[in-house]
């Protein structure tokens, strides 16, 4: 169930008229700290602020007021989630009585390009999700305001945290996330926050990497068990395919050996492409390898 509230920039109510005289000193301070929108999610459901622009008549200057769109139901078909609902219901309050024209609030916010279409990868939506499962507060950097207002609706649909989108330059307290625009091609982690999104990038990185091992591990032993092929023939195979995997020659080794090397230098390849190189070879001669035992049997 959602009921629309309007407030003015002091936190006094506007909408609906049966509450004139209530007050939300958080609303004041959303003018404070420049808040164009938020979500905010506990036990009572997702409550969803909208900032938008309203005048009494059509000569008069426009002004600020806050949307509070309390609802229980996060689920939404539009990639901006309830926000879309909330200008709505904003917008046709003028129909209801409300005696305000109003600026669709999604004018400025829905300008640029979205998360389709901007770098941002579900890697680094993952990492911020997983970070705001520590109740750490941070902030980030995003290219435009559409692809800010797309993942403060995912941070109320997906997570139990809280999000906002501020202009402000300063610090904002009262938020688990705030969100600002900035020149960057993707996510920028705030410095408070870096080598913690680091450090967890990394480790999902390497959770994949474990987890395609461990196919690679389940893809060797079945073309033993069920192949009969011993490991000296899955190595065979596996060099015969993808000869940059096959380790150097002796005489290569030798001139290795003989030749000094900086401490913590290391024979063979150490970076992650390379690790996804052979595991991409092995997974694919274990499916090239089982076509074939179906085509032509097994070799002699």
């Amino acid at each position: 169930m959602s009921e629309l509230e309007i407030y003015d920039t002091d936190g006094n109510v506007e909408f609906p008229a049966a509450r004139t005289g209530d007050r939300r000193p958080e609303i004041a301070a959303f003018t404070d700290d420049d808040i164009s929108f938020g979500v905010r999610t506990d036990d009572g459901g997702t409550v969803y602020y909208l900032r938008f622009r309203a005048r009494g008549t059509a000569s008069s200057r426009s002004d600020p007021y806050y949307a509070r769109y309390p609802t229980d139901d996060a689920a939404s078909t539009s990639r901006i989630g309830p926000f879309r609902d909330v200008a709505d219901a904003v917008t046709q309050r003028e129909e209801h009585g409300w005696g305000r024209e109003i600026e669709d609030p999604t004018d400025d916010l829905l300008k640029g390009r979205g998360l389709n279409s901007v770098d941002v990868s579900d890697e680094e939506i993952s990492v911020l999700e997983r970070l705001l499962e520590t109740d750490r507060r941070f902030s980030i950097e995003v290219p435009t305001p559409r692809v800010a207002i797309e993942i403060v609706a995912h941070v109320g649909q997906a997570t139990d945290g809280s999000a906002a989108y501020s202009r402000k330059a300063e610090p904002v307290s009262g938020w688990d996330l705030i969100v600002r625009t900035g020149p960057t091609s993707g996510v920028k982690p705030g410095e408070e926050i870096r080598e913690d999104w680091e450090h967890e990038r990394e480790k999902m990185q390497m959770e994949r990497i474990e987890d395609e091992l461990e196919s690679v591990r389940n893809a060797v032993d079945s073309l033993g068990t069920e192949h009969g092929l011993t490991t000296e023939q899955i190595r065979k195979l596996v060099y015969d395919r993808s000869p940059e995997l096959r380790p150097p020659e002796r005489a290569e080794r030798t001139a290795t050996r003989s030749t000094p090397q900086r401490r913590g230098e290391r024979d063979g390849p150490t970076d992650i492409r390379r690790v996804y190189l052979i595991l991409v070879a092995v997974v694919g001669l274990f499916i090239l390898f089982s076509a074939a035992v179906l085509l032509w049997g097994l070799p002699a």
